[in-house]
């Protein structure tokens, strides 16, 4: 997810041994069961091209990072996860969740870097508009780059 922007698809799991007996069927059924639907990328909300392997930039400090940026996107991140799954919802609803995220992260953006000084989400002045035209502004070219193309 960190790299592709989707999770890989998990179509089949193998144990070398299961308590049963049954070579880990059980336990493959329970693993399915239990996996959390986000898990599972919707493939309209997929884009197949790469930017970067990842075995070529992937260390340590940058899995510290991205466990921070983690901690503090919190449902922010889980509401983006939940929105491009494979989950039955239908896809204008997720959408429209998706657009609702630009206010974390103009906050969280503004706390990394600094751009947007004047937009304070959450208090009286700034609304989601503008956070979605600041966001668009900064990186919308890299966004719409096919679009524009």
């Amino acid at each position: 997810m960190i790299f592709d922007g989707a999770f890989i698809n998990l179509e089949d799991i193998s144990f070398s041994g299961s308590p049963d007996g049954d070579n880990g069927k059980a336990e493959k059924g329970q693993v399915f069961a239990k996996r959390l639907s986000y898990f599972r990328t919707d493939s309209r909300f997929t884009i197949h091209d790469k930017l970067v392997e990842y075995q070529d930039v992937l260390n340590d400090g940058l899995m510290r990072r991205w466990a921070t940026l983690l901690d503090e996107l919190s449902i922010t991140n889980q509401t983006y996860l939940y929105m491009l799954a494979d989950s039955g919802m239908p896809a204008d609803l997720r959408l429209a969740f998706l657009v609702e995220l630009a206010e974390p992260m103009v906050e969280i953006v503004n706390k990394e870097k600094g751009i947007y000084p004047s937009l304070h989400p959450g208090e009286r002045g700034t609304n989601l508009k503008q956070c979605l035209n600041a966001l668009g502004n900064s990186y919308g070219d890299v966004i719409f780059f096919a679009e524009n193309s």
